[in-house]
């Protein structure tokens, strides 16, 4: 399993939460702070609402995808290594079945 790309994904979902964070701080603070009625304003925080929840919707689709692509690689990842394991142990059985038919009888005289 690649430890460095599931960090470095997992540093970028931060990253994105991070500046998704500030963006609506940023928007709130600018919203709240510009000389326009109240009226005004409340459509403004209502469009920028809207407007964040068609972002998000649209990241959280692409966040769903990378989810199942990784969740896709862990599972061949373990498939694989179940397999090789698999293997590796039926080559010692049959090393440790081969070591034991060229060994004498135990009570038997040493060649």
């Amino acid at each position: 399993m690649d430890h460095k790309n599931m960090d470095g994904q997992s540093a970028f979902g931060g990253l994105l939460l991070t500046f998704l964070a500030g963006l609506a701080v940023g928007a709130a603070a600018a919203t709240l702070y510009a000389p326009q009625s109240g009226v005004d304003t409340r459509a403004q925080i209502a469009d920028k609402t809207n407007e964040m929840k068609g972002r998000i919707g649209g990241m959280s689709g692409q966040v769903a995808q990378k989810a199942g692509e990784i969740k896709e690689r862990i599972v061949t990842t373990a498939r694989e290594s179940m397999e090789h394991g698999a293997h590796a142990l039926d080559s010692a059985a049959k090393s440790m079945d081969a070591t034991a038919r060229s060994m004498p009888p135990s009570g038997s005289p040493a060649a």
